[in-house]
């Protein structure tokens, strides 16, 4: 299924409301974490729904954010950031409203490097890794009309976020 995510194939094409927080939760409850990783998830009931295939939304994005998250730094804090923005003008975003998820964690950072090649397929600074997560998460985002990026300083974390439109009407 990462793979196919990456290709931009729906795994299943189903677009409905997705209630992005129950997503999250159903995420945070399937993904083993270590005893010593503390997530921080805010405050956030006010959240529209959003139209998108809630299997691709937790298992092609969300989970994998997490999971990368997480191997970042085993010992670390995670916080977990959704809100709603009103973008006007943001690269390669069109001006509109969105959901956006932004998964911090405090790991060790990417170099410059590293984030260039995150979103390529097998690509992967972790031996077990397959290198399909981000690169999957990459294509169920532009599915969805959205962006996902990356901002990271070496020594103090990463931030992985993602923008997914909310339907207007």
């Amino acid at each position: 299924n990462d793979l196919l995510a990456y290709a931009e194939q729906s795994v299943n094409g189903l677009y409905e409301p997705v209630d992005i927080d129950l997503c999250i939760e159903a995420c945070l409850e399937k993904i083993v974490l270590p005893e010593n990783v503390d997530i921080h998830l805010n405050d956030h009931r006010a959240i529209p729904s959003i139209e998108g295939d809630k299997k691709q939304i937790s298992d092609s994005i969300l989970d994998h954010m997490l999971i990368n998250a997480v191997e970042a730094n085993p010992d670390s804090c995670i916080d977990i950031d959704i809100q709603v923005e009103d973008i006007h003008q943001h690269g390669e975003l069109q001006s509109g409203s969105y959901v956006s998820i932004h998964i911090r964690d405090d790991g060790e950072g990417m170099s410059d490097e590293t984030m260039n090649q995150a979103f390529l397929p097998f690509y992967s600074t972790k031996f077990l890794g397959r290198g399909l997560g981000l690169a999957a998460a990459l294509g169920a985002v532009k599915r969805h009309q959205g962006h996902i990026m990356l901002n990271s300083t070496l020594g103090e974390g990463t931030v992985c976020s993602v923008f997914l439109p909310i339907k207007q009407g």
